[in-house]
């Protein structure tokens, strides 16, 4: 049977999972729920979405429908209209500059001073020629990539800007700059705004307009639904997404997330759906995990890991899908050493099949959610699917016209047959 056919064919007559996991990443990354974060309650808005549709499709007895994992953390937010210019030339959010996710709002004008001079990014060098500048009244220009250089035990932006006594940031990337809301949980006393590497050498002065908002104890959910096996053992899978998103910057800029992370969203969804059919029941039990806060940090899997509701030494399996919805071009992947096994069959299973021509594997780090679970000792991975799409990273232009289903094909045939053979 060739994929095209298995994919539409091999969860029956009565489910269409390719149409139902396209049309739910078209909701998901609509207008209606304003980047899956804190504005319009999209993201917890997202969470009664899932669990609606949960329920909708998984109605066999041996299902047991989705609960809400609550959790609280400090989350920074860019308010109202923005504006900024350089020299009277204004510039236009996210595809001339963004504004860092930590940074408090403002309304000034003021003169640029440039820090670029390499020999300044050390330990003993950097605060100190900074503090020199006597620039508490100006923009400091600063190399973003050499500022990353800084070595920092914590978290080197809190580390080394916090106590700074200057009007403004601007960092100068060597690329276009993405957004982020991973460092969202502080803020520095004067703005910060990334741009990119057609900024000027020289600038006289830059304005800028913006407001923010910082929320002390913004709350989010975790979503746990199960499909319960045949066997009655201890053991389960685990099958994890992330359904949050950036959000906002100010008041029209909004990131849809089709790619990151609707399209995983999605995916299990769907996976719950074909499980819950009592010809595809699996002899493990099935754990489905949707978590938020991932944006900010991991904050929703740290937290499942910190306060898990199953035994972590009984997953046997952890799977994560976070991005899936980019051409086939590259898998790539990632675990901790106890995946070690579990990568081995699916790469052979890629390659009996064919499914990906270039796939590669990553180190561990914390990039996405598998991360706390393999620190923890769970055999956790991640799929990522990477092609032309990816340019698009972190910006409004992760919507649906730049999105495709194809990978997913690949990967839920891919998770079938590991789930069959594990």
């Amino acid at each position: 049977m060739s994929l095209l056919v298995c994919a539409a064919s091999c969860t029956g007559n009565k489910f269409n999972h390719v149409a139902e996991f396209e049309g739910i990443v078209a909701d998901l990354a609509s207008e209606e729920y304003a980047g899956r974060s804190i504005y319009a309650n999209g993201e917890n808005r997202a969470a009664e979405y899932i669990i609606g549709k949960f329920n909708e499709y998984c109605t066999s007895d041996f299902v047991e429908k989705p609960l809400m994992q609550p959790f609280q953390y400090p989350l920074n937010t860019t308010r109202g209209d923005m504006y900024f210019a350089v020299d009277g030339v204004e510039y236009k959010p996210f595809r001339d500059y963004v504004i860092k996710e930590f940074s408090t709002g403002a309304d000034r004008t003021m003169p640029i001073v440039y820090a670029l001079q390499e020999d300044i990014y050390t330990p003993d060098k950097f605060s100190s020629y900074l503090g020199s500048l006597d620039a508490r009244d100006s923009f400091v220009v600063l190399d973003y990539e050499k500022f990353h250089t800084l070595p920092s035990d914590g978290d080197r932006y809190f580390k080394y800007l916090k106590d700074l006594d200057l009007g403004g940031v601007i960092f100068k990337w060597d690329r276009k700059p993405n957004y982020f809301k991973a460092r969202a949980f502080f803020t520095t006393p004067y703005p910060v705004i990334c741009v990119g590497s057609e900024f000027p050498a020289q600038a006289g002065q830059a304005t800028v307009k913006f407001q923010n908002e910082f929320i002390e104890d913004y709350t989010a959910n975790n979503i746990i639904a199960w499909v319960r096996g045949t066997s009655g053992s201890d053991s389960c899978y685990v099958f994890v997404a992330h359904y949050d998103h950036l959000g906002m910057m100010g008041r029209d800029n909004v990131c849809h997330g089709a790619n990151d992370n609707a399209s995983g969203t999605a995916a299990l969804l769907t996976l719950a759906q074909y499980y819950s059919q009592p010809e595809n029941r699996p002899e493990l039990d099935i754990m489905f995990l949707w978590v938020g806060g991932e944006e900010a940090n991991l904050l929703g899997s740290k937290y499942y890991v910190n306060n898990p509701i199953y035994p972590l030494e009984n997953i046997k399996y952890l799977i994560n899908l976070d991005m899936i919805g980019d051409p086939p071009d590259m898998l790539y992947y990632e675990g901790g050493e106890e995946a070690n096994r579990g990568l081995d069959l699916f790469m052979k299973i890629n390659e009996v099949h064919g499914y990906f021509p270039n796939p590669h594997r990553g180190e561990l780090v914390d990039n996405s959610d598998h991360y706390y679970f393999a620190v923890a000792g769970v055999p956790a991975m991640y799929f990522e699917s990477k092609g032309e799409y990816y340019q698009y990273y972190h910006s409004p232009d992760d919507n649906l016209q730049h999105f495709t289903s194809e990978s997913y094909k690949r990967i839920f045939e891919m998770v079938r047959e590991f789930i069959r053979t594990y």
